[in-house]
């Protein structure tokens, strides 16, 4: 049996694409899924305790993002062209992020010379 948020995030995904990687986290103060795949990332947000609810807080093609900016070591500020998200989580390391998204560097590159990566020198001792 398929999990609600990952079959809603799935169905934001064209059909060629796939999801590469899940995180629980939160999203400016709400809690829910963040779905990574190969194109871009998708935010399902989870509501409720005995009856759940999911709704898509975010939809966002990696062509679109400005910008990464690592806050800390747990928080993610993602510059895109609808504004800017803030994710939050204590299981998603910006090292994390980092390795995945640079991985998908050549989409950047590609389709946006205008992206950059906005790290705090601090955490240069995480990489």
């Amino acid at each position: 049996m398929s999990k609600p948020w990952y079959d809603m995030a799935a169905g934001k995904l064209e059909t060629s694409d796939s999801i590469q990687k899940t995180y629980t986290c939160a999203l400016d103060k709400k809690n829910g899924y963040l779905c990574l795949s190969k194109d871009k990332l998708v935010f399902v947000n989870s509501k409720g305790f005995l009856k759940k609810s999911y709704n898509v807080e975010l939809d966002v093609p990696y062509t679109d993002l400005k910008e990464i900016k690592l806050d800390s070591r747990y928080k993610l500020n993602l510059v895109h062209q609808d504004g800017e998200s803030l994710f939050e989580t204590s299981e998603l390391t910006a090292k994390t992020v980092m390795s995945y998204a640079r991985s998908c560097e050549s989409v950047f590159r590609k389709n946006r010379s205008g992206f950059s990566w906005i790290i705090p020198t601090f955490l240069f001792s995480l990489f």
